[in-house]
């Protein structure tokens, strides 16, 4: 999350971050205005999880079909969730059990909220955080320097790669696996603005898949130009989110390889954002503040039939699809 720092997104809602965090992340918190979302796909059942903003702080949340469960809720500090493998939650957490430095680290646990386990013991930057298909190598974004870059490492591991070259005068960002394993596809503004890249796990073979100089002179603190991408299982298409100038985000899909991009929402100042594929290929998930504040939204992969899933008074954003059985 380069534009977007999560951290200045909590102080902005810090008017409601207050209480007790076992009081205000207990059990069921949310009326659902739709029934929970299930995507069945190669014989196992997926749902919606998310970030939610609570009294107590941010929280991850599973869709249920009796309401909504905060996975978190025993957890101190704030917890923020960017991806998914099967039945495994890819998350940032500030829960500093062992007492060290204060900061985000990488954690993965269950669908059910079991195995809350840090990954490594360093500090990343508050953006997309993504495993491997085969699960031995994360992926997070880091400072390096005076620039933001992707990091590999494995669960445990003392150590850190950088992704391509380290002295290079450029930000990436958001990283992403390919479905096969094979490639990386990020955001960059190594062309001179904010566009969307695909490279081999090493940086080399890059391919930019954006290219609007329009639209990356927009507040640095927001996501400006390209935002944060997402592959589609089968690895053919990519969504992402996309800012205009005087507009809000909309929320875009393209080839994989950059050609017949169009756009899924056009909502002028309203934001759609963070977009996430259902395993199955055929809905999308995002957040969007349409009705007001932000809720969780699935519509189908070709923009139609978009369907309200949240009905929360705060905010719930970041919507990822998790195994539950």
């Amino acid at each position: 999350m380069t534009e977007v720092n999560l951290l200045a997104v909590i102080a902005m809602l810090s008017s409601f971050m207050l209480g007790s965090a076992r009081a205000a992340a207990a059990a069921i918190v949310d009326t659902q205005t739709t029934p929970a979302p299930v995507v069945t796909h190669g014989g196992h059942r997926y749902t919606l999880a998310f970030s939610r903003a609570t009294d107590a702080g941010w929280h991850v949340v599973r869709r249920d079909a009796d309401g909504d469960t905060v996975l978190t809720a025993d957890l101190p500090g704030h917890h923020w969730i960017w991806g998914t493998r099967d039945n495994v939650l890819l998350l940032l957490s500030q829960a500093n059990a062992d007492g060290g430095a204060k900061g985000w680290r990488t954690h993965r646990m269950l669908a059910d909220g079991k195995q809350f386990t840090r990954v490594h013991a360093d500090t990343v930057a508050d953006g997309y955080v993504d495993r491997s298909p085969d699960g031995q190598t994360w992926a997070a974004e880091r400072r390096v320097g005076a620039h933001k870059r992707i990091v590999f490492f494995a669960e445990n591991s003392p150590s850190m790669r950088v992704f391509g070259a380290e002295d290079v005068p450029h930000d990436d960002a958001d990283p992403q696996f390919s479905p096969d394993g094979q490639r990386l596809l990020f955001r960059s503004n190594r062309s001179g603005a904010w566009e969307l890249h695909t490279a081999d796990l090493e940086g080399r073979n890059a391919a930019q898949l954006t290219r609007d100089d329009t639209n990356n002179t927009v507040n640095p603190h927001e996501y400006g130009g390209e935002g944060p991408p997402r592959w589609s299982p089968d690895g053919k298409h990519i969504v992402w989110m996309r800012k205009f100038p005087e507009r809000g985000h909309d929320l875009w899909v393209m080839d994989a390889d950059g050609t017949n991009a169009k756009p899924l929402t056009d909502n002028g100042t309203i934001d759609d954002a963070y977009p996430s594929w259902s395993p199955d290929g055929r809905s999308i998930a995002f957040d969007s503040n349409r009705d007001g504040n932000n809720e969780i939204y699935v519509m189908n992969a070709d923009g139609s039939d978009v369907v309200r899933v949240t009905d929360w008074p705060k905010a719930d954003l970041a919507p990822v699809w998790i195994r539950i059985d």
